[in-house]
């Protein structure tokens, strides 16, 4: 058989440097790759093209269907989060970041220009207060147990308006309530929690619970 020497030639990103011939065996050639590497490839698969690099090629396609499949999930991400756009939870978690940071809210005063923020896994994704808080019920909205913290998880309830008037006057307690609260704080109930049971203040009640108010033998405060 006539041996064809395809030295000089270029297929895709292979120059043909020599050829390479061995007894019984298919003509190869040597070659150098766009990339500066070097290859031998069999004469078929350069001449069908199944061998178009040193394999520089199979991997920068790769690389971009990795980046392409990418800006798919960022998508997906954005348009999940644009679904909840016109929702009461997305308003809320909007509402809330406005008193906190940006100065043109007239609220911003009570929340931001005192120090309140919100949490930074909170600030910078709705997808992550979504997952910690759920979707808002209807007719609550969102409420800080410690009115002197910022919107975090564990701080944070869906609560009525009349839970949520509470955090701005004085709770009303009775000693009933007084003791069942400080024996679900024995229990290991925590002052968030508890504030969400009987309906009042997490400042109420951690000077309740700590016998800073209401002190046995003594008239209710």
């Amino acid at each position: 058989m006539k041996r064809v020497d395809y030295s000089g030639r270029r297929y895709g990103r292979l120059l043909v440097l020599s050829m390479v011939y061995e007894a019984g065996k298919d003509a190869k050639a040597r070659c150098a790759c766009d990339c500066g590497a070097e290859k031998t490839v069999t004469a078929y698969n350069l001449k069908s093209g199944n061998t178009e690099s040193c394999g520089c090629l199979a991997r920068e396609r790769t690389a971009d269907l990795n980046r392409a499949l990418q800006r798919v999930v960022v998508m997906g991400e954005a348009n999940r989060t644009h679904g909840y756009s016109r929702t009461p939870t997305y308003t809320s978690w909007c509402d809330a970041k406005k008193r906190c940071y940006s100065p043109q809210n007239k609220r911003f005063a009570e929340y931001g220009g005192r120090g309140i923020g919100m949490c930074n896994s909170w600030r910078t994704s709705f997808d992550s207060f979504l997952r910690d808080m759920g979707e808002r019920p209807k007719g609550m909205t969102l409420e800080r147990l410690d009115v002197d913290k910022g919107y975090e998880p564990g701080n944070c309830i869906w609560a009525t308006p009349a839970q949520q008037a509470q955090n701005t006057r004085a709770n009303v307690a009775t000693w009933e309530s007084v003791r069942e609260m400080r024996k679900r704080r024995l229990e290991g109930a925590t002052y968030p929690k508890l504030a969400s049971e009987f309906g009042m203040s997490y400042n109420n009640v951690r000077l309740i619970c700590r016998g800073e108010t209401w002190k046995e033998g003594g008239d209710a405060q």
